[in-house]
């Protein structure tokens, strides 16, 4: 009898919350191990923020040039989420997960050795295909292993830290070369990764073989389409997709935002940077407290009223001083981390079966918005600051050309 068959556990009511119970360690640490490989993940998307003028400086590139080493990485992941989903459905989660472990640690290694922008931007994508397995993998054993108010706790942390990661990364990161070169910065990436990996050789499989998808790969694949065809999923995810542009939007601009428009100290850019993840690790809890006084739908609607409201004031007002943007920014920190948590627990509950599947059409939706959210702050407009308003402002008024009709409908979504 396999691992996933014995571990798997049938219940009803409150006590069916844990599924699945891992032979060499409890729930909770297998968790918590789950969520520290998916931090370490998401750390690598924008830990070298802090270092991009400096790369910009070491190969004579432009700010526009240097971008394309984040948004061709959101590219490859999207890939890494499109295509590990499905597999994992088909052959479980353990193998898929310790290949994308593989290929991340890898070429991290190789980035730090990059001698050009072409080689860094080459070995970055193939990192970030192998990052976008982990993370897609990382939610559909979370899925398999939990139910109920037990599974929104983890994506809480989940999403909590998907959120603190890339914000304190750069703050990582800014340590990192106040020491060490930019090439620092991706010998950390190899060695966390490489740490965080070690307990996969001690899990046991979570899919159990009578649940993984029947016939070869290309069926498999299949349930993308089957996913998609669910409007309610669908449309809902958009909606999702469009407000997490903006925080990619943020990435993508930030350090030059703080260093060079405001001519800030690497300190005082990691203060602020230290002050914005304090707000949105607390943002996916607060989602936590309010999901048990109010509706789904009403909590996403507080949300978009506060992203346009952040748009609007940095547009009007950020450029004042550093201060003043961090704290009209701060309103759009604790709304997007309120949104993140709610959508992906609302968007993988209307799933009991392909959860591999369901998890890379959510995660790849988030990664072809945030190429559209780098890319959109990077077009000339009069000031980064400005253009970073101005899109806060339209991912909402997009937003709501989905969710208005959405709402006129007689689609049943879960949990909203």
């Amino acid at each position: 009898m396999n691992a996933g068959k014995k571990g798997a556990e049938k219940k009803t009511g409150a006590e069916n919350e844990i599924l699945f119970r891992q032979r060499h360690m409890g729930s909770a640490v297998f968790v918590g191990w789950l969520i520290v490989v998916f931090t370490v993940q998401w750390m690598s998307l924008d830990i070298y923020l802090p270092a991009m003028p400096q790369i910009r400086d070491a190969f004579s590139v432009t700010e526009a040039q240097l971008n394309l080493t984040l948004s061709i990485y959101v590219i490859f992941c999207a890939v890494g989420t499109i295509v590990s989903g499905p597999l994992s459905d088909k052959y479980g989660r353990k193998r898929p997960i310790l290949t994308g472990m593989v290929l991340f640690v890898l070429f991290n290694l190789l980035s730090a050795a990059s001698s050009s922008l072409v080689s860094l931007i080459i070995f970055r994508s193939i990192a970030g295909l192998g990052s976008g397995a982990v993370c897609t993998i990382v939610m559909a054993m979370i899925k398999d292993s939990l139910a109920g108010r037990r599974f929104q706790q983890a994506m809480t942390f989940l999403q909590s830290l998907a959120i603190i990661g890339p914000i304190l990364a750069p703050v990582a990161g800014a340590f990192i070369i106040s020491w060490f070169s930019w090439r620092g910065i991706f010998i950390f990436l190899t060695i966390a990764a490489a740490v965080s990996a070690i307990p996969l050789f001690l899990m046991d499989e979570t899919l159990a073989l009578e649940k993984r998808v029947e016939g070869n790969v290309w069926r498999a694949t299949c349930g993308l389409f089957t996913i998609l065809k669910n409007k309610g999923f669908t449309l809902f995810l958009l909606v999702i997709s469009l407000l997490s542009a903006s925080w990619y939007s943020y990435m993508a601009v930030c350090s030059y935002i703080y260093l060079e428009d405001f001519g800030l100290s690497y300190y005082m850019y990691s203060l602020y940077y230290g002050l914005g993840a304090t707000a949105s690790f607390i943002a996916p809890f607060l989602y936590l407290y309010l999901s048990s006084k109010l509706r789904g739908r009403t909590i996403l609607q507080i949300c978009f009223a506060m992203i346009f409201g952040s748009g609007l004031l940095i547009f009007l007002f950020g450029a004042k001083s550093a201060l003043a943007f961090f704290l009209l920014f701060l309103i759009f920190l604790l709304a997007e981390g309120m949104s993140r948590p709610l959508g992906m627990v609302i968007l993988l509950d209307q799933r009991e079966d392909a959860i591999g599947a369901a998890s890379s059409v959510s995660n790849f939706a988030l990664s072809v918005l945030g190429v559209v959210g780098t890319s959109a702050a990077t077009l000339p407009w009069n000031s980064y600051l400005s253009g970073l308003g101005i899109i806060l402002m339209a991912s909402i008024a997009l937003s709501l050309i989905v969710w208005i009709p959405l709402l006129k409908t007689n689609i049943k979504i879960k949990g909203l």
